[in-house]
């Protein structure tokens, strides 16, 4: 089993995180759900897939990841994933004026595809006029190459 606890020294801490683990993944050899259930042979509680052969868990796929992997998804969901995407044309359009208004912060196309991508997931608009975000270069100091003063 991937997780388990002595059933008679489990806190709410591992239980919260056994249902987290639960909830989030499923079985890495099957698919199937994970569940939390009993071992009464070592009187613990374990986290994984009913099927003693199987071990290990993976994170449970997103209905994005499904989708964008050519799954069929309800069309409400669908819906609301085409909203947050970006046609590539559109975004190829963005990125250039992106690059053309703000030169100094805009150096490549994955910095813009980037900006472009985390506006449009925030739901503002760089490209209007005034601006609802505007990309800010900035620079790492390198604090080897001071000197310091005592």
């Amino acid at each position: 089993m991937a997780y388990e606890v002595k059933q008679d020294e489990i806190t709410q801490e591992q239980w919260e995180e056994m249902k987290k683990i639960a909830r989030n993944n499923v079985c890495a050899d099957c698919g199937a759900e994970l569940q939390i259930h009993t071992n009464p042979e070592r009187g613990t509680l374990e986290i994984g897939c009913l099927d003693k052969d199987h071990h290990g868990y993976v994170e449970r796929e997103t209905y994005t990841q499904a989708y964008r992997r050519g799954a069929i998804v309800h069309p409400a969901i669908q819906a609301a994933i085409e909203r947050k995407m970006v046609p590539k044309d559109e975004l190829g359009r963005a990125m250039n004026l992106l690059a053309l208004r703000y030169p100094d912060a805009i150096k490549d196309p994955p910095t813009a595809a980037l900006f472009i991508m985390d506006c449009a997931r925030l739901d503002i608009d760089p490209l209007i006029s005034p601006a609802e975000a505007v990309p800010v270069p900035f620079t790492w100091l390198n604090i080897t190459n001071l000197k310091r003063e005592i």
